[in-house]
């Protein structure tokens, strides 16, 4: 586990009391059903994987991916006392941004426009342990699009400062980036909604993402739209 970062001089029980957190009810969601939560974790440890990076994707908007994603980091910083960043990677309106009311701040798509020695602005949260990275302006990443070689160089960065970095990417069939960066995850999952994507479409897209070369490590399998995921299959 990496050593807690320092107390930022100046900062007050005011301060802290701003940081951004998740919203009540989807809160209380998480810390009234801890098991499943921890079977979200459980996974990651079936894959024996305590530390790294882990990108949450699916083959479609809508599809529970972000309340997957940040199930997975809720998860790590409450069951393994894990320090997490969750960097949000998907343009959704009702995403990360929104969850957490960081929209407007500045993040992950306006790394180009920064000083070369300046840290990306990565934002702690009222969550002990869990921070986040913001999307950022969607004008900014759509003139300067994401390649392997530039997110796992961001990646490395992060993993020196946190046990687990969680991604919420964009859709498999929505955007072409994802193709782009999947294969520097160490682990893959691909959320689903049941009774609403078809089988043969999960099988289209794992083998695209195995195509360019992501370890996709398990398919999350949600039940009803925006509902936190309670089942983890194995290998797709």
């Amino acid at each position: 586990m990496k050593p807690p970062a320092p107390a930022k001089q100046g900062q007050s029980a005011m301060d802290a009391d701003h940081r951004p957190s998740l919203p009540g009810p989807l809160q209380q969601h998480l810390i009234n059903n801890p098991r499943e939560i921890s079977s979200i974790e459980g996974r990651l440890s079936e894959l024996g994987l305590t530390s790294g990076t882990v990108l949450v994707t699916s083959c479609f908007e809508q599809e529970g991916k972000t309340t997957a994603a940040v199930s997975l980091a809720w998860s790590l910083v409450q069951l393994k006392n894990a320090r997490v960043l969750l960097i949000d990677a998907s343009p959704s309106p009702t995403g990360i941004g929104k969850l957490f009311d960081v929209a407007e701040r500045e993040g992950l798509t306006n790394w180009d426009s920064r000083p070369e020695a300046a840290p990306l602005p990565v934002v702690e949260t009222a969550h002990n342990g869990l921070f986040l990275l913001p999307l950022g302006s969607p004008d900014a990443q759509a003139k300067s699009p994401w390649t392997r070689e530039r997110f796992e160089g961001m990646l490395a960065h992060f993993k020196a400062q946190f046990d687990i970095v969680v991604v919420d990417g964009p859709s498999v069939l929505g955007a072409s980036d994802i193709s782009r960066i999947a294969g520097g995850f160490d682990a893959l999952f691909l959320t689903v909604e049941c009774e609403k994507t078809k089988w043969e479409v999960v099988q289209m897209v794992t083998a695209r993402l195995r195509k360019a070369g992501a370890a996709v490590s398990g398919v999350i399998l949600n039940k009803r739209k925006h509902y936190i995921p309670g089942i983890f299959y194995g290998k797709v």
